[in-house]
């Protein structure tokens, strides 16, 4: 939400979310299901490229997925951005137990601070649940995020977890910005 400030008045900014959210939506089952959804949702939002395709962290993974999907019917994605993570994630996928899933959804969405992700070991959830442990840190909440939402939030990050373990991504992109092109890029909108 912090980027789309710099773009506000320069352009139409989008946001996608993985399936799943939504009641009756089923989670994504795959890394091509996703982005072809993604692309699909674009196309019927903006009918005509060019596109600037970009992504936070699991995010970039998928970006850089559409972007191949829709230059592979013909469009033109003028550029494809990846922040904070590169497209291969598989390693990093193996390395989260369904703890570390909860404890960095909880970080991302500002229920819990780094130092309390650094703090909680396995001693913290003994005989407790991680999401109980979760709330009871979390301060009070404004976009009526409740535990049952929560749970299931961390349903369709395993689920995301659980397939990005398999992905291995190919090819490549038209052209894609650098994290430091696209460091670079904000700076000079910050900054004009």
């Amino acid at each position: 939400l912090n980027l789309v400030k710099y773009f506000q008045s320069e352009r139409p900014f989008y946001a996608l979310c993985a399936r799943g959210f939504e009641p009756g939506h089923p989670f994504c089952t795959s890394m091509d299901g996703m982005a072809s959804c993604h692309a699909a949702g674009t196309k019927c939002t903006r009918a005509h490229s060019p596109y600037a395709i970009s992504g936070y962290f699991y995010g970039s993974t998928v970006a850089f997925k559409v972007a191949k999907c829709l230059e592979g019917i013909g469009e033109e994605v003028k550029s494809t951005g990846l922040i904070n993570i590169p497209p291969h994630i598989a390693n990093g996928m193996h390395a989260i137990d369904q703890t570390g899933s909860i404890l960095n959804l909880s970080y991302f969405l500002g229920l819990v601070t780094k130092q309390d992700t650094d703090n909680l070991t396995p001693e913290s959830f003994r005989h407790k649940e991680p999401l109980e442990v979760v709330w009871k840190l979390s301060p009070p909440i404004e976009v009526q995020l409740t535990p049952a939402k929560l749970d299931h939030w961390v349903d369709i990050t395993g689920s995301l977890i659980e397939w990005g373990k398999d992905y291995n991504p190919g090819g490549s992109v038209c052209k894609w910005l650098s994290p430091r092109s696209l460091v670079k890029s904000l700076v000079w909108r910050v900054s004009s």
